[in-house]
């Protein structure tokens, strides 16, 4: 019986998470409209939540349970994922066009980033190893 139970409230849970998606698609799109937000921003913004939504729960229960390092992990990797997989595969399949524009103003700022991420994490380890071995 316990199973059994398990797999209806899975069900729900699904049906439950799809339809909320639907609802904060169909909202959120519809509000952005009415304040003239661009439709491509629309779509990345939707897109961007949603795929972060699972990310940003996993991760908040790692930091409430103490696991500091799931919940960095657990954000980098899905970044990483998301941009050399999926984006990789969508090209594969069909070119992906692409405004100059964007390139121009998203590509630097990407790689300014990147590399700020990268130092921050780099002088953290080096403090990190220098606090331990200090008496």
């Amino acid at each position: 019986m316990g199973i059994f139970l398990n797999i209806i409230l899975l069900i729900i849970g699904f049906v439950g998470l799809v339809k909320g998606a639907d609802f904060f698609v169909d909202g959120s799109s519809a509000l952005a409209q009415i304040f003239k937000v661009p439709a491509v921003i629309i779509g990345l913004t939707i897109v961007a939540l949603g795929t972060s939504m699972p990310e940003l729960a996993v991760s908040t229960t790692a930091a409430i349970n103490g696991s500091n390092e799931i919940a960095l992990s657990n954000v980098v990797g899905s970044n990483l994922f998301n941009l050399l997989c999926v984006l990789g595969i969508c090209a594969i399949i069909a070119p992906l066009p692409i405004e100059k524009e964007i390139v121009k103003r998203d590509f630097p700022f990407s790689i300014i980033i990147t590399i700020a991420l990268f130092s921050t994490f780099c002088l953290s380890l080096v403090y990190l190893q220098q606090s331990i071995q200090s008496p």
